[in-house]
């Protein structure tokens, strides 16, 4: 069963981060995202999130 037949959302975010990869993945060893990185990716599921309100 895929996500979307449950109901689940695909939120894009590689080419958000992929813009400013240095500034949201400033070390190459560690893949979490900087605080600025995980506030983009935020924003972006909020869009989702508000959409779905309506």
């Amino acid at each position: 069963m895929t996500g979307t037949a449950r109901g689940d959302t695909f939120v894009p975010t590689e080419d958000l981060i992929a813009k400013h990869y240095e500034e949201y993945i400033p070390n190459p060893t560690n893949i979490h995202l900087s605080l600025e990185g995980y506030q983009i990716v935020a924003k972006e599921f909020w869009k989702v999130i508000d959409k779905s309100k309506n």
